[in-house]
């Protein structure tokens, strides 16, 4: 499974916790309110991989990350009020620098993330028992959150 695939995979799997069985309008995904940024390097991800992902998710922005880039990057996954990292040093640490009211959830057991789901509450592996629960509170935050602003 490609990177693509697993980052498609997890977001399918978190719409479907929110809309429930029935389906329903998504509230993650890409599109007022949400938005959704995928870090990238600039090798290893392909016009063809950034077009079949737009496919699915229209809204998305892809930032193909340079060493003359690093620390904005590292700032902005740092803050996002969801984040699906890749297993890497990188986003480990973007994970660990995350608010305590954000969430990461990682697509598998990873060596890079032994110590978040140790230590970080807010980390969660795909399918884990109280995702569901954590990611309700996150949209009930982000959006309370926006209609404030």
């Amino acid at each position: 499974q490609n990177r693509i695939e697993a980052f498609v995979d997890t977001l399918r799997e978190l719409e479907a916790m929110l809309t429930g069985e029935g389906g329903g309008e998504s509230r993650v995904g890409g599109g007022p309110p949400w938005s959704v940024h995928v870090y990238t390097e600039r090798e290893g991800f392909s016009e063809e991989d950034e077009a079949a992902l737009r496919a699915l998710y229209p809204h998305v922005r892809v930032h193909r990350g340079t060493g003359d880039t690093m620390l904005h990057d590292l700032k902005a996954l740092a803050s996002a009020d969801l984040l699906l990292p890749s297993a890497s040093h990188f986003s480990a640490l973007a994970a660990f620098l995350l608010s305590r009211h954000a969430l990461a959830v990682i697509p598998r057991p990873s060596d890079y993330f032994v110590h978040h789901l140790a230590h970080c509450p807010n980390t969660f592996e795909r399918g884990h028992s109280g995702l569901g629960d954590a990611l309700r509170a996150l949209v009930a935050r982000v959006e309370e959150r926006r209609g404030r602003e």
